[in-house]
C-alpha cells in the first residue's frame, strides 16, 4: 500500500494534500491557477486550493469563478490575508501581488509556519529579500521564488547546447528589447512608479532576463549601466501618471566565466517593438529569436528541431513545472526550481546596473548581494516616502 507524502511544515509532519492559499487574484495568479489546472489533468497534482484573497473583493469573486471552473473548487475567499492565515489551515502560500508588498506578506506568512511560492521579484529591494531568506531558513520553511522563463523548452535547450558545447566557449551575448512608447505596461501604474515597483524596465522585467544570463552563463562579476526616463508622462484611456522610475537601460556585463553581454532594455519604444538575443561561442552561434543555431562548420539547426533534439519531453508550462517542484521541495526536503537565493542573485544583477548609473561607475554584483553597495536601494526606500503623483482611478 502506497503511504501518503509526508510534508513538511516548519518541523512538524503531515500525511496529506498540500493546502495552499494564493494572496493576489490579479492577472498573474489566473497563470498560476492555469499551472495547478495542468498539474491536476496530468494526475500529478499535490496541492489543494482552500482559500483566495485580494483586497478588491470583486476581484475575489471573480476569481473564485475562475477557481471553480478550472479546478472544479470553491475556495474561501478574504480580502484581508491576515485574517486568512488566522482562519484557515494552510501548508503553504502563493503570493501575486504588487512587488512593494511582497516583503510585509512573505514574513507575515512564514511567522506563521507557511511555505512560500511567490512572484518575481523576490522583493523591492536586496536587503528585504535578504530578510526573507533568513526568515524561511530560520524556520525551516521553503521560499520558493515563481522564474518560469528558465523551465521553457527553448531555454531548457539553450542552457544544455552550452553545456555540451555545442557553440564551443561563450564568448558574449546581446540581448535587447523594447515597446510600450508612452503607454503604461501592462496595464499597471506602479510599475513606473520606483517606490511602489522598485524599478523600472530593467527590474520588473529585467529579472527574467538576469536570470536566463544567469542560468546560460554562469555568474556575473561586474556590470556597467546607464538609464533614463524618457517617458516623463504615460497614459491610457482612463489614466495618466508621471513616472519615478527608469524607462530604458543599457547595460555591458562581465561574466565571472570570461564572457561579455550587452543588455538593452526599454519601455519607451514608439513606432515598433522589437526583441532578440544571440549567445555567440568559438564554433558558432544561438539565436532566440528567430531560434536557430548556426556553427562554423555548416551546422544548421531550428526551431521545434532543437527542442526534439535538446528539451524532449520538457512540459510547456513553465508555471506547472515550478509548482510542481515547490511541491516536491516541501515533501521531500528539497530545493525548488528556484529558491530565494538564486532569486537574489537575479536581482542584484538589475540593481547592480541600476547602482552603476546612479554613481557613474562599474559595480560588482557581490557587492549588491552582500548590502556593500546600495545607494539606489536607499533611494527606493527614500521615493517610498514620498507621495506619487497618479490621476484617475
Amino acid at each position: 500500500m502506497n503511504q501518503a507524502p509526508t510534508i513538511q511544515r516548519g518541523g512538524e509532519e503531515m500525511k496529506e494534500m498540500i493546502k495552499i492559499g494564493i494572496i493576489g487574484c490579479g492577472g498573474m495568479a489566473g497563470a498560476h491557477l492555469g499551472g495547478l489546472k495542468d498539474l491536476k489533468e496530468e494526475g500529478v497534482d499535490k496541492f489543494e486550493v482552500v482559500a483566495i484573497c485580494d483586497v478588491d473583493e470583486e476581484q475575489v469573486k471573480k476569481f473564485a469563478k475562475v477557481c471553480e471552473e478550472k479546478l472544479s473548487i470553491t475556495p474561501l475567499c478574504f480580502t484581508n490575508y491576515e485574517e486568512m492565515l488566522s482562519k484557515v489551515e494552510l501548508d503553504a502560500v502563493d503570493i501575486v501581488t504588487p512587488h512593494q508588498s511582497h516583503h510585509r506578506i512573505a514574513l507575515d506568512c512564514l511567522s506563521s509556519k507557511k511555505h512560500i511560492f511567490i512572484e518575481k521579484p523576490l522583493a523591492i529591494v536586496p536587503s528585504l529579500g535578504r530578510e526573507m531568506i533568513s526568515s524561511a531558513k530560520d524556520k525551516g520553511l521553503k521560499l520558493a521564488v515563481a522564474e518560469d522563463y528558465r523551465l521553457s523548452p527553448g531555454n531548457i535547450a539553450v542552457k544544455k547546447m552550452i553545456e555540451e558545447g555545442l557553440i564551443g566557449k561563450p564568448y558574449f551575448t546581446t540581448k535587447a528589447y523594447g515597446g510600450v512608447g508612452s503607454g503604461i505596461f501592462c496595464g499597471t501604474p506602479w510599475r513606473h512608479m520606483k517606490e511602489m515597483g522598485g524599478a523600472g524596465v530593467i527590474f520588473d522585467n529585467g529579472v527574467h532576463d538576469a536570470d536566463l544570463f544567469l542560468y546560460w552563463l554562469g555568474d556575473i562579476d561586474e556590470v556597467f549601466s546607464y538609464n533614463k526616463i524618457f517617458e516623463k508622462k504615460r497614459s491610457d484611456e482612463n489614466r495618466e501618471i508621471f513616472p519615478t522610475s527608469e524607462d530604458t537601460d543599457a547595460t555591458i556585463l562581465k561574466f565571472k566565466g570570461g564572457a561579455l553581454g550587452h543588455w538593452l532594455c526599454s519601455w519607451a519604444a514608439h513606432g515598433k517593438d522589437f526583441h532578440y538575443c544571440l549567445i555567440y561561442g568559438s564554433k558558432g552561434r544561438i539565436s532566440l529569436a528567430p531560434f536557430e543555431v548556426n556553427l562554423d562548420d555548416g551546422t544548421k539547426l531550428e526551431g521545434e528541431e532543437i527542442v526534439s533534439r535538446y528539451a524532449e519531453g520538457i512540459r510547456k508550462n513553465g508555471v506547472a513545472t515550478e509548482l510542481e517542484a515547490f511541491a516536491v521541495s516541501i515533501i521531500e526536503d528539497k530545493e525548488p526550481a528556484v529558491g530565494g537565493e538564486q532569486a537574489l542573485k537575479a536581482m542584484a544583477v538589475s540593481f547592480a546596473a541600476l547602482e552603476s548609473a546612479m554613481t557613474h561607475q562599474p559595480v560588482k554584483v557581490e557587492n549588491i548581494l552582500e548590502g556593500k553597495a546600495k545607494v539606489y536601494e536607499e533611494s527606493v526606500i527614500m521615493a517610498d516616502d514620498e507621495q506619487s503623483i497618479v490621476h484617475g482611478p
